[in-house]
């Protein structure tokens, strides 16, 4: 068993000097801990509701019991391993050193539900605001002071204990508390309504790709991948030879095919690399993910708008006179359900799409200036969407800093207290 770093991981790092009204204390001062309850298989699927470790990853808050699922539970084991409204749910084992910690926020009290042996529950006292615990404890600064005195052995591990000596800041004021709680919550209430308008654009999205591209009842207007683009096959130059990884070449693979369009990559190559091992894309090609695990569940494809190199995963479609290029980039994305049915399995985890059934599959293929409307149409909704992304991401970014300033005390918000 190891600890991922070295010691005095409780101390809180963010600045020597405690902001005036603001206590530092270890999380054991400030309230208890208790681990979950274990049970045999045979207990699950039926009783009383259960918090389980998958309820807590990327969960922020749990404000009832209709996700939850059932275990077998009596009601002393109700009454010991019970969750109020303020409770904090931390992982306390994880096969990923980044889920170590995670914690969960309780919002109202849970009657009659118990929680996994893999969590922790952490029970405050009045010092901290239930609404200041959600961000207090998903701070990036705790997060990693936490990660930092995990033990790991099988898994990645942390204790009562341990978890217990870490030190948390928090304004002494309540309602300071609670201030800084409001301004994090309108962020995220921000992103969840961006979130949610760019799903539903999305959603409009596919639902007119289906209809424009669906294939018609004139046969003069079908035609076959093979027969309006020619396929190319791509490679991957020598790994051992670091001087063919060195160049200035995008290497386009299955991660890099996230768009609509390509243009760059995380990896580059050299020209001679290219000769010895990769090939070129024609501007104005389609590059299709052909084989990978990516494949049993999305179509990946991207027109190159500038020279790149491609590996063997991945075809080159070149769009032949009667089509234009990014109308058949469209296609392949409209036709993404037809397409995953024709996927097929190689080894363990690769999904594949033979190239013979790709050259085979029918696609609407309208006259070019038909072509260059409906790209038209669907540049305006794709351009939309990479807006509101991008919005979506400064955003976050805002919060992030928000984070580290008010949970920091470097900024601080204007309180007005009570009068007594």
């Amino acid at each position: 068993m190891s600890r991922l770093s070295s010691s005095n991981v409780g101390v809180v790092r963010e600045s020597s000097r405690l902001p005036a009204n603001w206590d530092e204390a270890p999380l054991a001062e400030i309230g208890g801990f208790k681990n979950g309850i274990n049970k045999g298989a045979d207990s699950f699927g039926h009783g009383f509701p259960f918090v389980n470790l998958m309820d807590v990853f990327g969960i922020t808050r749990i404000r009832d019991t209709t996700t939850l699922g059932l275990i077998s539970s009596s009601e002393v084991e109700r009454r010991n391993y019970n969750l109020r409204e303020g409770d904090v749910l931390f992982v306390r084992s994880s096969v990923k050193p980044s889920g170590v910690g995670l914690a969960t926020l309780i919002a109202r009290s849970l009657p009659d539900t118990v929680f996994s042996g893999f969590l922790l529950r952490f029970r405050s006292n009045d010092r901290l605001a239930n609404s200041f615990k959600a961000y207090l404890f998903s701070d990036a600064g705790f997060r990693n002071r936490v990660i930092g005195a995990s033990t790991v052995s099988a898994n990645t591990n942390i204790n009562q204990r341990t978890l217990g000596s870490l030190s948390v800041r928090f304004p002494q004021s309540r309602l300071e508390q609670e201030s800084i709680a409001q301004a994090l919550s309108d962020a995220d209430l921000l992103i969840e309504t961006l979130e949610r308008l760019i799903a539903k654009k999305k959603a409009i999205k596919h639902g007119m790709m289906q209809q424009q591209f669906a294939l018609p009842s004139m046969a003069g207007e079908c035609a076959t991948l093979g027969s309006v683009a020619n396929f190319m096959s791509g490679g991957t130059p020598d790994r051992s030879n670091a001087e063919h990884w060195s160049g200035n070449i995008p290497w386009i693979s299955a991660t890099t095919l996230r768009q609509v369009e390509v243009s760059t990559s995380e990896q580059h190559v050299t020209s001679r690399a290219v000769r010895a091992g990769s090939k070129m894309a024609p501007l104005g090609s389609t590059l299709m993910l052909v084989r990978g695990s990516a494949l049993h569940s999305e179509i990946r494809a991207s027109l190159v708008i500038a020279p790149v190199c491609f590996n063997q995963d991945v075809k080159a479609l070149v769009p032949l006179p009667r089509m234009v290029p990014k109308f058949l980039t469209y296609s392949i994305h409209a036709n993404t359900d037809r397409l995953l049915r024709l996927v097929t399995s190689a080894g363990n985890t690769a999904g594949v799409l033979d190239t013979k059934v790709l050259k085979a599959f029918e696609l609407w293929v309208p006259r070019r200036d038909v072509q260059e409307h409906v790209v038209s149409v669907f540049d305006a909704v794709t351009t939309e969407l990479a807006l509101l992304t991008a919005k979506l991401e400064k955003v976050r970014a805002t919060k992030q800093g928000m984070m580290q300033e008010l949970l920091t005390g470097r900024t601080r918000l204007p309180v007005v207290e009570a009068a007594s």
